[in-house]
């Protein structure tokens, strides 16, 4: 079946066809011709593709573009190790003042309570406890902070608050709160009104002076804690002092959960093959009040505490930077994107003024009434395929080789010669 049907009449919308074949015709001994529009175009493409492909290779090497997942592990057995870390807390009034006299207003002590699975001797498992007390001291910017004195420089009133033992106590919380099949442990403060007999108490303030002094006061807890800032490519880890505030009362029993996840920060650095380098820390999530109508805990004189547990869940961030296969995607995409846009651009405003070119080489190689021939005939062609009467056949071209064969131009009214 013959297909001159789909070439052999100019479609109305010629002008987008982007496929058109070239039979690459050497005229006057050159294959291209050139003009002001095409020139610049391209010089725009070529500088366009160096600018974009220098800013990509900058991109790339200087970390700026990355993307990060983040992933919540329920499943994992969460650890937290909050011994390095300082923190202090104490209470201060509405005014925003630490309490002063406070030895005989309250105090403040800690434990560190751990519940674990142990086997009997008849290999029964039963829940093994163990509460350990931790002896609070007045915080001293030299001797509980070291490291980390820098962020507490501007705390106010740093002696009436109460620190945890210098280096001496190992504050890793683990577990999940409840889950007796893997244990669990955390880290608890208790809030006393001094009471004369109790802990040791001889020298405390009436009842009800210290219940007129506690009616309303805040529980300031201030410590460490860290941010993820993904824009630094080596160690995305950011510490910060943290100070919260929760209103207690003498008359109201207000427990206090913070949560605290562990962190898990994987990135990788490969700029071919992927090479992972993983960081751990924490972070604190959320925390939740609850409170009662007692007016103390089971310690006496306890009406607040502040419990530091790990979270449920644990968080793992996989921060992923560009890989050099992707800097060569994102070249080859931009110049495949440049170069068609040009092509398309050119060839809207450069195929007819093609057309004139050849033919007016065309003309310049003839002479005198073979000129005249010519002019007549492509006029009568253009007045041919206006009216749709003209069918452009192309089997006579076929067994011309344009690659090694050279056309006698005549005019079109006779027979073109094949000088082979």
């Amino acid at each position: 079946m013959r297909l001159n049907f789909l070439y052999n009449k100019t479609p109305r919308f010629s002008f987008v066809d982007i496929y058109s074949i070239s039979p690459n015709l050497k005229i006057k001994g050159k294959e291209h011709y050139s003009y002001l529009l095409s020139l610049c175009l391209s010089m725009i493409s070529i500088i366009s593709i160096l600018i974009i492909s220098i800013y990509f290779t900058i991109v790339l090497f200087e970390r700026r573009s990355l993307s990060v997942i983040l992933q919540s592990d329920s499943l994992d057995f969460p650890v937290v190790n909050l011994t390095e870390f300082p923190m202090t807390i104490h209470l201060y009034n509405v005014l925003g003042k630490s309490i002063k006299d406070q030895d005989r207003i309250y105090y403040i002590t800690a434990k560190f309570l751990k519940y674990q699975i142990a086997f009997d001797e008849n290999n029964l498992p039963y829940v093994n406890n163990t509460i350990t007390d931790v002896k609070l001291e007045k915080c001293d910017l030299d001797k509980h902070f070291g490291q980390y004195k820098k962020y507490f420089l501007n705390s106010p009133d740093i002696d009436l608050k109460y620190c945890l033992p210098a280096n001496s106590f190992n504050t890793t919380i683990f577990g999940k709160i409840g889950d007796f099949n893997t244990g669990f442990g955390f880290f608890q403060f208790f809030i006393h009104k001094c009471i004369n007999g109790v802990g040791g108490r001889t020298n405390c303030y009436e009842t009800e002076a210290i219940n007129k002094i506690l009616a309303a006061v805040q529980l300031a807890f201030d410590h460490l804690d860290y941010d993820a800032n993904h824009n630094i490519a080596e160690d995305p880890r950011v510490l910060n002092i943290k100070t919260e505030s929760f209103q207690v009362s003498s008359t109201v029993y207000k427990k206090i959960n913070k949560y605290i996840s562990p962190i898990s920060y994987s990135t990788d650095y490969g700029y071919i093959f992927e090479s992972l380098e993983t960081i751990k820390f924490f972070q604190d999530e959320w925390h939740e009040v609850e409170q009662d109508l007692r007016k103390e805990g089971f310690l006496p004189g306890a009406f607040s505490s502040l419990t530091l547990i790990c979270s449920y869940k644990s968080q793992k961030y996989r921060r992923l930077y560009p890989k050099i296969q992707n800097l060569l995607a994102n070249i080859g995409g931009v110049i495949e994107g440049i170069t068609v846009s040009m092509h398309i651009l050119n060839y809207m405003f450069s195929r007819k003024l093609l057309h004139f070119v050849l033919f007016q080489l065309l003309f310049d190689n003839l002479e005198g009434p073979e000129k005249k021939n010519v002019k007549k005939r492509f006029e009568q062609i253009l007045y041919q395929r206006k009216q749709g009467e003209y069918n452009l056949r192309m089997d006579s071209a076929r067994s011309i080789n344009f690659q090694t064969d050279k056309i006698d131009i005549k005019p079109f009214n006779s027979k073109p010669k094949i000088i082979r």
